[in-house]
């Protein structure tokens, strides 16, 4: 519904007909439904106040007057110029002058909304229109000039996709990027062009990965690439190179990040005003204008140990950095259960990359985002797409050969009903590590399943069972000074997987802590394959 021109519908009945019921109405339904929604103002649209005719500025002056101010998220506004240019301030030009309305929103305690273009466009008529090369040229002027504004939000509306008519006469006939017969004006390859490469329209595609992760920082396992950029500065003159690459499986979103910068520093209280990298996820893909309990707003510092989220809500995140050449890298591994989804392939969710950047100690100097604004903080609305593909690929399962020391002929096998030990080959023979918290769990190549002490101690099993049960978690740890030998050490009853019995398949009854000059039965050689 749009508001200004023509418009007889006075800021007090729109607000107590029209904004207040609806508003209430669309609330309460998300509130029923689990959801987050953005409410947007009427779009209001250039006139001067006549009698009939209202001007922007006094109808949302109006609106405020009358009650409606916290009845909507977002202002809508139809910021058209035409057929002046867009970059040329003149009485008509409310895209230029909409920083005025954001001044009254101001002033009515109403800054952290934004203003929503939900409509915009140049008619190519003969009356009151723009060429066709004008059309292109405006509406690429008319968006960049738009992005650059603080309050900027939400979607940008272009009107409108094809023309509706051949009076020549009328604008109205002629908005379209595309003619009336079919075939393409200019304006169309621009606007695929700012489609293609606005930040603001950025989406990620996030791997199905079926290889185990190390969360430690140095993004080595070969599913990474690494090459989406983060280019966008929204504070400062930011001077550093930025990538990142996203992933995921049934357990977790990881996120990656590459930071290429000369001057690093940790010498502030707040991470923010240090060297860090901010990672934003939206796992409702809401787009809001306030975060909801499952947003989240992460920061993992250079050189620093510590994961910040801006609510405390770092339950079971994995989180490390390390130094690289020319910078520093990021890695986070957050389970699905702290944002509240349960993850499938297809699955889109908001995602945004920040750079914090500190080049002389003190606070920070500058930062840049992926997509979003300077407010990403406070708000998801201008998050990237991340898309979760249902195709599994990505890093390529590790597999080892587990190798007892004390009889160094004696390897594990999957042998159906328990753990064995053999002198075999094939898939029985080979394991993979998964993640799972700060514990491993030791997944069989051949039936999928995990080692796991779920009927006891002197039964150890390779079973399917879920990812959280205890029993199938384990601590893989350095048991020799003088060999890579490691001890196996079971989460639920801190015994080691161990060969001492010599009965065909290993148990975890011992809890004696093995060395080098003790219990090599309980100590196990990982030979890559």
């Amino acid at each position: 519904m749009e508001r200004g021109e023509h418009s007889r519908l006075f800021p007090a009945n729109y607000v107590n007909k029209i904004l207040i019921p609806g508003a209430n109405g669309i609330r309460q339904a998300a509130t029923q439904l689990g959801a987050s929604v953005t409410v947007v103002s009427t779009g209001l649209s250039p006139a001067a106040t006549n009698g009939v005719d209202w001007s922007m500025l006094d109808y949302v002056t109006g609106i405020y007057a009358n009650g409606g101010k916290n009845y909507f998220d977002a202002l809508g506004v139809h910021p058209y110029t035409w057929p002046n240019d867009p970059t040329v301030m003149t009485n008509w030009n409310w895209l230029l002058k909409t920083p005025e309305l954001y001044n009254v929103m101001v002033a009515n305690g109403d800054g952290s909304k934004k203003l929503w273009v939900t409509e915009n466009g140049f008619p190519t008529s003969t009356t009151n229109g723009v060429t066709e090369a004008q059309q292109a040229q405006y509406i690429e002027s008319a968006y960049n000039t738009w992005k650059s504004f603080s309050f900027a939000g939400g979607p940008y509306f272009m009107y409108s996709y094809k023309d509706v008519g051949t009076n020549a006469a009328n604008p109205e006939d002629f908005f379209g990027i595309v003619r009336y017969n079919g075939t393409l004006k200019p304006a169309h390859a621009t606007v695929v062009n700012l489609i293609a490469n606005n930040p603001n329209s950025g989406t990620a595609s996030a791997l199905n990965i079926t290889g185990p992760i190390t969360v430690d920082g140095s993004l080595s396992e070969s599913g990474w690439t690494v090459d989406t950029g983060v280019n966008k500065g929204v504070s400062g003159t930011p001077n550093n190179t930025v990538t990142f690459d996203v992933m995921w499986n049934n357990s977790y979103l990881y996120v990656g990040v590459k930071v290429l910068d000369g001057n690093l520093y940790k010498d502030s209280a707040n991470s923010w005003e240090d060297d860090s990298v901010e990672i934003y996820v939206d796992p409702g893909n809401n787009h809001a204008t306030a975060y909801d309990a499952n947003d989240r707003q992460f920061i993992k510092g250079y050189n620093n140990a510590a994961l910040f989220e801006k609510n405390g809500n770092t339950s079971g995140v994995l989180h490390g950095w390390t130094a690289i050449a020319g910078g520093y890298s990021v890695e986070l591994a957050i389970p699905w259960s702290n944002l509240g989804i349960t993850p499938s392939g297809g699955t889109t969710i908001g995602l945004d990359i920040g750079i914090n950047d500190d080049d002389n100690g003190g606070t920070r100097d500058s930062q840049l985002v992926w997509n979003g604004t300077i407010d990403n903080w406070t708000n998801t609305a201008n998050f990237g797409d991340a898309v979760l593909s249902p195709t599994t690929t990505g890093a390529p399962l590790t597999y080892y050969r587990i190798q007892n020391r004390w009889k160094d002929t004696q390897f594990l096998y999957d042998g159906g009903t328990r753990v064995y030990y053999g002198s075999g080959t094939g898939d029985s023979y080979l394991w993979s590590l998964e993640t799972y918290g700060s514990y491993t769990r030791i997944r069989n190549k051949a039936t999928g399943e995990y080692v796991n002490i779920k009927n006891g101690a002197t039964n150890v099993e390779s079973t399917a069972i879920a990812a959280s049960d205890a029993s199938s978690h384990w601590t893989i740890a350095s048991s020799s000074a003088t060999t890579t030998a490691k001890s196996i050490k079971s989460a639920s009853n801190n015994g080691f997987i161990n060969n001492e019995t010599q009965l065909g398949y290993v148990t975890c009854d011992r809890t004696t802590v093995p060395s080098d000059t003790s219990w090599s039965s309980e100590q196990w050689f990982f030979v890559q394959q």
